[in-house]
């Protein structure tokens, strides 16, 4: 959970950006290299997609009436350098305006029900985007309806919750996504307490916590990424040990899904380390690469080498996401978060 405590919010507001410099010039692809996604979001939502698309698509383009582009393809290379943290943690919403209703991916349309939401398919798989994904954008939609019924329930909860105006910003996402509003504010007020109403750091915060909640939500979906031969493949060659310590620590309805994550994170070598290019020179460490700067208190007195230790804290930080995969990007990849 704390990850999603440290990396929780948005509000669809490009007035709150303002303090951000982000924006002053087009963003260079030597900037680009190495951009978190937690600057990504500091970024206004209208002008995120020309960043990560091949031909600089922007919103204007997708919006027109004329719908003049209906092709989007993602790329998130720049100059030959992957960023890997903003492929993994970039989602449709974050970069597709309101407006686009319905995408097609690879034969399979997804849709969103809600001004802001994530693209789901009939059996509810989320819409993942990876590099080089192409979208067809199928359907727009006048949301102007949509807007004016998220505007009254804003105004006739203000009106009727005096107090709650600190937390306008969570007010407006839960409107604007169908949440019942009392539950959004007891789940992130404490998170952005800290933190100016009007500041980039509440917008991307908060902007990363409804996505997290979007993920958790949805983690009962099928694996679409691993044929049912590859999943068994892979739990057959998991080492025994590796097997005992997830059925000791994991709930047993967890322990294949366990293993399809351990098995992509560090391929289930014990000296696995990956050492993370973001703002802190993050490592994350063995089994199930736990990150030394977003579990920094887990790693109080403890060996994080020892492969039950490994295992046993990555069953907390599991059971601390409401029993979700959402804090592993592996997961993202075989359509766990």
């Amino acid at each position: 959970m704390a990850e999603i405590q440290k990396n929780i919010l948005n509000i669809d507001s490009s007035d709150i950006i303002n303090d951000s410099k982000l924006e002053q010039k087009k963003l260079s692809n030597e900037k680009l290299q190495s951009l978190s996604n937690n600057d990504f979001l500091r970024i206004p939502k209208e002008n995120r997609l020309q960043y990560i698309t091949n031909n600089k698509i922007t919103t204007n383009d997708l919006i027109k009436k004329d719908l003049r582009i209906k092709n989007i393809e993602f790329n998130f290379t720049f100059e030959n350098k992957f960023n890997r943290d903003l492929w993994i943690k970039t989602t449709a919403w974050q970069v597709l305006p309101s407006e686009v209703w319905s995408v097609e991916k690879k034969w399979i349309t997804y849709i969103r029900n809600n001004l802001k939401w994530e693209f789901f398919a009939e059996d509810g798989t989320r819409l993942i985007i990876n590099q080089n994904t192409k979208l067809k954008i199928n359907e727009l939609r006048d949301i102007k309806n949509l807007k004016k019924e998220s505007e009254s329930k804003i105004s006739d909860y203000l009106k009727n919750n005096e107090k709650s105006g600190e937390y306008k910003d969570i007010i407006v996402e839960a409107a604007d996504r169908g949440i019942k509003i009392e539950d959004a504010i007891k789940m992130f007020s404490s998170i952005i307490g800290s933190f100016p109403i009007v500041s980039a750091d509440r917008k991307s915060i908060l902007e990363d916590a409804f996505t997290n909640l979007d993920r958790i939500k949805w983690r009962n979906v099928k694996i679409p990424h691993l044929s049912e031969y590859e999943k068994k493949e892979i739990i057959s060659r998991a080492p025994k040990k590796i097997k005992m310590l997830i059925k000791k620590y994991f709930p047993e309805d967890e322990y294949e899904n366990a293993l399809l994550v351990c098995n992509w994170e560090s391929g289930f070598k014990y000296d696995s380390i990956n050492y993370n290019s973001d703002r802190h020179s993050s490592v994350d460490k063995w089994l199930f690469q736990i990150n030394d700067y977003w579990h920094a208190d887990k790693y109080k007195w403890v060996d994080i080498y020892d492969p039950e230790t490994n295992i046993r804290i990555a069953s907390e930080i599991f059971k601390e996401a409401n029993n979700s995969w959402s804090q592993w990007y592996a997961a993202r990849n075989i359509g766990l978060a």
